[in-house]
C-alpha cells in the first residue's frame, strides 16, 4: 500500500504551476500559496509518515490547505517572524 505522502504530492514548486504552458499571474498567486500553506503542508507530511496516525486523523491530500491550516500556517508564520525579530534585535 502507498503511503499518503506518495499519492499526494504535496510540495509541488514550478514556474508554470497550472501546467497550461505559460508563466502568468495565477502562477504567481500559486506560488505565494504553496509558501503561505508549507507550515500545515509540512505537518500534515510529517503525521502521514507515522503510521495509522493518517488513519486516525482522516487525513486526505487536500489536509493541511484548509480553514485549519490557513489558521495553522498563520500562526507559525507569525511565530517564526516574532523569532526571527528577536533574533536580529539581539544581534544588532
Amino acid at each position: 500500500m502507498n503511503k499518503l505522502n506518495d499519492l499526494c504530492d504535496r510540495f509541488w514548486f514550478a514556474w508554470d504551476m497550472n501546467s497550461d504552458g505559460l508563466v502568468t499571474i495565477t502562477d504567481v498567486a500559486s506560488w505565494f500559496e504553496q509558501v503561505f500553506y508549507l507550515p500545515a503542508l509540512s505537518a500534515a507530511w510529517l503525521i502521514s509518515d507515522i503510521p495509522g496516525l493518517a488513519t486516525f486523523f482522516e487525513m486526505r491530500c487536500e489536509t493541511g490547505t484548509s480553514w485549519g491550516g490557513a489558521i495553522f500556517s498563520v500562526m507559525m508564520w507569525a511565530w517564526s517572524i516574532e523569532r526571527l525579530s528577536k533574533y536580529f534585535k539581539e544581534q544588532f
